[in-house]
């Protein structure tokens, strides 16, 4: 029988929490279902793969993700399990969906620190991503 896991957070027991190489070393550690990540807005209406939307919880960052501009999330590092700052910088829900396999699943979270308003924002947000990526023949990657 074989097993299909989901990689948690992209695989973050091979690097920091959603980022390209926890995700890229997961895909290479056999077969997976899929994909989850957590998001949350930026104030410029980005979506980044963060678990945290408090940001010094994972990143070099100060503040909340919807308070910054994608920009500036980006230009953060991420930070490992010992709370030391990686070369990993956060990872935007486009760039997610361009390094999954086509066939994967995806599971996003949303993380609003329990503000429906922002989380409405942030779904509104992922469907318009979903929608751009739409064609005839499913979503694109």
């Amino acid at each position: 029988m074989e097993i299909r896991l989901i990689a948690h957070r992209c695989g973050r027991a091979y690097g920091p929490d959603s980022s390209r190489q926890a995700l890229r070393a997961a895909l290479a550690g056999g077969p997976l279902l899929g994909v989850e990540t957590d998001v949350c807005l930026t104030r410029d209406g980005a979506l980044a793969c963060l678990h945290d939307p408090y940001l010094p919880l994972g990143t070099t960052l100060t503040g909340w993700a919807h308070e910054r501009r994608a920009a500036d999330v980006l230009a953060g590092r991420l930070l490992d399990r010992d709370g030391r700052a990686t070369a990993e910088r956060p990872l935007l829900v486009d760039e997610l969906l361009d390094l999954v396999p086509p066939g994967l699943t995806v599971q996003v979270d949303v993380k609003a620190h329990a503000d429906a308003a922002l989380a409405r924002r942030t779904v509104d947000a992922f469907a318009a991503v979903l929608a751009r990526r739409l064609t005839p023949a499913g979503l694109r990657s």
